[in-house]
């Protein structure tokens, strides 16, 4: 059964139309990577990155068997110009539906390397698991933006054409790819696409802020295919590809910018090795741990007297049991959930639609069943925010109410979903108002909202 799923998935792949691929960048005579090594030539900055962009009209190979049930997938219309090569272990006897193990890679390495420098694959397949490891774009992506969109398509793909268990997907990452494991899962919030039960972070490079400081060489992030400036250039960029903005003058966490609060409901294991040679590495460990318990996060730290800058510093069995009963959790609606968004999108039951891009967008919601009302507020960067109440285990066929507060006094537009009739009333502070809008199409009620700094009560009569 598992020969034919992806005798199938060759076929969608092969009919698969490919997009534009990436602006190539020229110019100088080297790529450098952060220790000063010599990584390619310029013309061919693709290569030097340990990637290939996208080719619409080249001839296609998506899936290549290596080894033992692995097999090489590439995907070259992920929409960032740029292919995704990523492999998939796919066990014999596998667990219906299967567990997925991610596993992130290293500076400079790639999927293929992981089946020699760690045995996540075998071990993982062992157990029943599909195992899947991303590139990201390249062997140096950092979490770039472009390179968690790489990853997504990945893990779309795998989630899509194969039996997996939704609600137990698990990431693991080391050093950069660390950081792509608690990074990606506190950016893909959204109900309907691949979301991560637990992570495991490996001496991860949580801060690109702070590694920028503390590496030799920065042409690399510097690149216009990369960050394209330093942290106080392109601070946007940097924070998201981090989980946390530590700021290497003060040693402090950037409050605002931390997406950590986003992982609140997901455990992290935190693990560095104590004499790595990396310490600014072994420290972004640190204040992640503290970051995500200061937000309510269970996470874990541990660590080991190690000297080396290895994957096998960490225990892969000690990682695989502490995954094995973890299911997805949601955060408690009704405690306040904090959340960062930094595009349009759906981040747990909310789409967001920005005032403006670029920019983060933090808001906090409570739901309160009982009461039958859902609080939305603290908002910024706010156009639109859209729900169905029924999601939040709230009910649209009773009266129904709406608290919002935005900071920013921007004009919002609260759309809610699910509404198959039109309201009898809409009240706000108690009064009846005309500033709202039903679409018998969408099933859709929105509340226009021009004065939001009041935490005006609004309520739908059905």
């Amino acid at each position: 059964m598992r020969q034919s799923c992806l005798g199938l998935c060759v076929l969608l792949l092969l009919a698969s139309s490919a997009l534009p691929q990436g602006a190539r960048k020229r110019g100088g005579a080297v790529v450098r990577g952060v220790h000063g090594e010599v990584l390619g030539a310029k013309h061919n900055v693709d290569r030097a990155l340990g990637g290939n962009y996208s080719q619409p009209l080249a001839p296609r190979a998506p899936i290549s068997p290596l080894i033992g049930g692995v097999f090489e997938v590439t995907l070259n219309n992920t929409g960032t110009g740029w292919d995704e090569v990523f492999l998939i272990g796919v066990p014999k006897a596998p667990v219906t539906p299967a567990p997925v193990l991610v596993v992130y890679h290293g500076y400079g390495e790639t999927p293929r390397d992981l089946l020699y420098s760690t045995s996540y694959f075998q071990k993982g397949m062992a157990r029943g698991w599909i195992v899947v490891a991303p590139t990201g774009a390249h062997k140096y992506n950092f979490a770039i933006d472009y390179a968690q969109e790489n990853v997504l398509a990945a893990l779309t793909w795998v989630v899509t054409y194969l039996p997996i268990d939704a609600e137990r997907l698990y990431a693991v990452g080391f050093s950069m790819g660390g950081g792509m494991s608690t990074t990606f899962a506190a950016r893909h919030l959204d109900p309907l696409g691949p979301r991560f039960a637990a992570v495991a972070n490996h001496t991860g490079a949580t801060s690109i802020r702070h590694s920028f400081h503390n590496i030799t060489n920065k042409d690399l992030l510097l690149s216009p295919l990369m960050f394209g400036g330093t942290p106080n250039e392109e601070p946007f960029r940097y924070q998201t590809a981090s989980t946390i903005d530590l700021r290497p003058s003060t040693d402090l966490v950037d409050q605002n910018t931390d997406l950590a609060r986003n992982l609140l409901h997901v455990p992290v294991y935190n693990f560095a090795a104590l004499y790595d040679p990396n310490p600014f590495l072994v420290h972004q460990v640190d204040k992640t741990h503290e970051q995500l318990l200061l937000r309510g996060n269970p996470s874990e730290h541990t660590t080991t007297t190690d000297t080396r800058h290895e994957w096998y510093t960490l225990d892969e069995d000690t990682i695989l049991d502490w995954f094995e009963p973890k299911t997805l959790q949601k955060p408690d609606a009704t405690a306040g959930v904090d959340t960062l968004a930094d595009r349009d999108g759906t981040w747990f039951h909310f789409t967001i639609q920005q005032a403006a891009t670029g920019a983060f967008t933090p808001f906090t919601w409570t739901s309160m069943p009982v009461a039958n009302r859902l609080y939305v507020y603290d908002t910024k960067n706010l156009a639109s925010i859209s729900l169905d109440p029924l999601d939040l285990g709230l009910d649209s066929s009773q009266p129904f109410d709406f608290v919002y507060h935005g900071q920013s006094g921007l004009d919002t537009d609260l759309v809610l979903e699910g509404y198959t009739q039109i309201p009898t009333d809409v009240l706000r502070n108690g009064q009846s108002t005309v500033d709202w809008t039903y679409d018998a199409a969408e099933d859709t009620v929105t509340l226009h909202e021009y004065s939001p700094s009041g935490y005006p009560i609004w309520r739908v009569e059905p």
